[in-house]
């Protein structure tokens, strides 16, 4: 049975808890205040650490990072060096220095995973499946919702639209920004972005906010001979291939336990992890990309 650690106790973190509890996989967790590791780990009778230090010499198979975007790369460089297999949430960091410093402590035995759940949702596999062997595709991305009041250290790019980046990178990839349109806060963080992506098998169209009090995730495809309408809060799709109608979806699943096994079976060598560390690098790519054009600073 695999041990599974956590580094960091905040809502995503006990999320990662409760999915992993539910694999009865989970066995410690570390956070920098230890009160709140600390009730996350008496609700799941799991150890909670006092230092890094303690996990990284423990005997856990794999890590699950859910700390800050911004520590991302200081703990996940420790992680892999110390030769355990790592699971960080998306981003993959905030800027490109640091990725090559994740990149650049892997070796041919690391075990690094990129947690992007929506890949693991019904609704976005449908919308895949329907155009991954199509020509002359067009793909409108749309995230839609109010600010996440835990989210500090980025913006809606690096938070929200990095989900719809790595879904339009694996369709048409690779990539390059061609247009954007953004509103900023008065901390000149950007919170409204809508970009236009270009490929060689098409264009991707993505909109991400946090102005808005209705919540909206949600997917079209269009290429010559196929149509798909994606919900990925209802993980709910609708696929026209040749005037034949394919509908899925009405039973939702957890797309972090889903998430969490597929790290589990990595590990274990029994399957492969459907982003990994070249993926996020495209992705941070195209998302400084956007930074950049409208005059963002990555940390």
């Amino acid at each position: 049975m695999n041990k599974i650690g956590i580094i960091g106790a905040g809502m995503w973190g006990s999320n990662h808890a409760n999915a992993l509890s539910n694999l009865n996989a989970l066995c410690c967790i570390y956070d920098i205040n230890f009160n709140i590791a600390k009730n996350t780990a008496d609700r799941y009778n799991i150890n909670a650490l006092h230092n890094l230090d303690e996990m990284l010499e423990s005997d856990v198979d794999g890590i699950v990072l859910a700390t800050p975007a911004a520590t991302h790369y200081q703990i996940a460089v420790k992680i892999l060096k110390a030769g355990k297999g790592v699971l960080i949430e998306k981003p993959l960091a905030v800027n490109l220095n640091q990725a090559l410093a994740i990149k650049n402590a892997m070796n041919n035995k690391s075990k690094l995973a990129i947690g992007y759940e929506e890949r693991f949702n019904p609704a976005v596999i449908s919308l895949i499946e329907c155009l991954k062997h199509k020509e002359k595709i067009s793909i409108s991305l749309f995230r839609v919702g109010s600010r996440p009041e835990r989210i500090k250290d980025v913006g809606v790019v690096l938070d929200t639209m990095i989900h719809d980046i790595n879904i339009a990178n694996y369709i048409l990839g690779p990539l390059k920004v061609s247009g954007v349109w953004s509103e900023k806060d008065k901390d000149k963080r950007e919170i409204f972005v809508t970009v236009m992506l270009e490929g060689n098998k098409g264009a991707a169209h993505l909109t991400a906010s946090w102005m808005s009090r209705e919540k909206i995730r949600m997917g079209i495809g269009v290429s010559t001979d196929a149509v798909v309408l994606s919900n990925f809060i209802t993980q709910e799709s609708e696929c026209n291939i040749g005037g034949k109608k394919i509908t899925n979806g009405g039973n939702k699943v957890n797309l972090l336990k889903e998430e969490d096994e597929a790290f589990i079976k990595y590990l274990n060598d029994e399957d492969k992890f459907p982003t990994c560390i070249d993926d996020a690098m495209a992705d941070m790519d195209i998302a400084l990309e956007i930074l950049n054009k409208i005059g963002v600073s990555s940390n």
